[in-house]
């Protein structure tokens, strides 16, 4: 099965170097010599790349398909025709990157300027054997002019020009027209489908003829906002280790002078006991300094992991909010639609 699978792939392609022979002749012609030389050696690693997958060697086909992919790409750096989207969309197909090629595809036939009809037969036969593995969304929407967005990316206003290619699976959308209650819901979509949905957005009337504020919301990431932990008990833990630190670092001098005097045989019994007991103090302090500055400096880095760095983390973005007024038989009130 999977070697029929490619075979039936390769049967879709034709000459890379026949497209760019095609294509207009307005470029130079060194650069245009380049381009048929790279396209000629990727289709020698297209064809390379069939026979590794149909030996069952996944790994060197594909290997074969990306180093075409890479050669077709460098010849409409220096070529570009349209016509060379061709090519690149075969690569991609077989590489698995269906979206990426229907995208070629497409743009090659929105590209070329009067291409052969053999050419044009060729790349929709390709197109057809795509969109096995994707879904073609048909949305109607009756309203001219709204916007739609499909997980959060904004596809276009409405009337849409065609079939919009998708991968299988939940998708949402939302549909939004000024004056309109906005449309939203989820597609589950099987490959190999036209999914047709029509919509109609249901007209707000407006109080007074006015309408309330469109108001575009950004969250603002900065210290001492709304939402952001505050950047305070980081100084203080921190500043207060460092304090204790270097109050550790005098008192241990201090010690240190001490006990060296305690060691000096030179001296009186008294003064050598005074230094002991004032060295005992002073490490003491030391101590306790090393301690408080560790507590702290435990603190501070503790509060920037647990509460600082998460709080930043959470900061949500609203990317707009719509309110418009309405009146109707039943009552009044005010619709408010937003996308985030």
């Amino acid at each position: 099965m999977l070697m029929s699978r490619w075979l039936g792939l390769t049967l879709l392609s034709c000459c890379s170097v026949l497209v760019l022979v095609l294509a207009p002749s307005s470029a130079h012609a060194e650069d245009k010599a380049k381009a048929v030389r790279l396209l000629g050696k990727g289709d020698k690693l297209l064809a390379k790349g069939d026979r590794y997958m149909e030996q069952d060697n996944p790994v060197k086909g594909m290997g074969a398909y990306e180093e075409a992919l890479g050669l077709y790409k460098q010849a409409y750096e220096h070529f570009n025709s349209p016509k060379i989207f061709f090519p690149i969309a075969r690569a991609e197909h077989r590489l698995g990157r269906h979206m990426e090629a229907m995208e070629h595809y497409q743009a090659m036939l929105r590209g070329s300027d009067d291409p052969k009809p053999e050419l044009v037969a060729e790349v929709h036969k390709a197109i057809a054997e795509v969109h096995k593995e994707l879904v073609a969304l048909d949305l109607i929407v009756e309203q001219a002019g709204a916007v739609v967005s499909i997980d959060g990316k904004d596809i276009g206003r409405t009337p849409l020009d065609g079939l919009h290619y998708m991968t299988p699976g939940e998708h949402k959308y939302m549909v939004t027209l000024d004056g309109h209650s906005p449309e939203e819901g989820v597609l589950d979509l099987t490959p190999g489908k036209v999914e047709s949905r029509r919509i109609r957005l249901d007209a707000l009337k407006v109080i007074g003829g006015d309408k309330l504020i469109v108001a575009v919301v950004k969250s603002v990431k900065k210290s001492g906002s709304r939402g952001t932990a505050s950047k305070k008990p980081l100084t203080i833990g921190f500043g207060v280790s460092g304090a204790m630190l270097i109050g550790a670092g005098f008192s241990g001098i201090a010690a240190k002078a001490r006990h060296d005097r305690y060691e000096d045989v030179t001296r009186s019994d008294e003064e050598r006991r005074s230094a002991r007991d004032s060295g005992k103090t002073y490490r003491l302090v030391t101590d306790v300094f090393l301690a408080g500055g560790v507590l702290a400096a435990g603190y501070g880095t503790y509060y920037y992991y647990a509460k600082y760095k998460t709080s930043k983390e959470k900061t949500e973005t609203m990317s707009s909010v719509r309110i418009t007024p309405y009146a109707s038989g039943d009552g009044a009130g005010v619709a408010l639609g937003a996308s985030f």
